[in-house]
Order: structure tokens, then sequence, then C-alpha cells
């Protein structure tokens, strides 16, 4: 799912990078997921991946926490040069 938004909204905004976060921020389970489950995913003109992290903290702290890692994952990909275009 959270690829499927990645791809989405990089289609949507005609961008060459998508990022989107799903899951549970809190304070409680939902879903029959805990607290802090949440999927990170980056969609880019070369690849799609996602990763799965398990957060804890404050509903507040889980949503920072989220974002950070999902723009570490942007930092990595843009480093790795796995979302370049060919020119």
């Amino acid at each position: 799912v959270a690829i499927a938004m990645a791809e989405g909204v990089r289609a949507l905004m005609g961008a060459d990078f998508g990022l989107a976060t799903t899951g549970v921020a809190g304070p409680g389970p939902q879903d029959g997921h805990p607290a802090g489950t949440v999927y990170i995913a980056i969609a880019a003109p070369t690849m799609s991946t996602h990763r799965l992290l398990a957060l804890s903290g404050t509903r507040a702290q889980i949503r920072a926490r989220t974002v950070d890692r999902a723009l570490e994952l942007l930092a990595e990909a843009l480093r790795s040069g796995d979302g370049a275009k060919a020119d």
C-alpha cells in the first residue's frame, strides 16, 4: 500500500520522487497492529521500495520519527543514484 501511495503521489505531482507513510501512530493499536507499526515508501524513476518500522513513543514522537525516516530514505536514494533519471 505504501509503495502504491508513493507511486501515485509521484505521478499526480509529476515529481521525480514520491514519498508515502502509512501505519499506526497511536496512542493505541489499530486493526490488530500495535502503535508504532509504520510503513514508509519511496517511488523514483528507476525504483520503488518500502521499509517497515517498529517505532516507540508518544503519537507525536512516532509521527516525527516517521517523517525523519522517510526523509532518510529519500536521502539514501539521492546518494546512491537509485532515483537518477538517465539523460
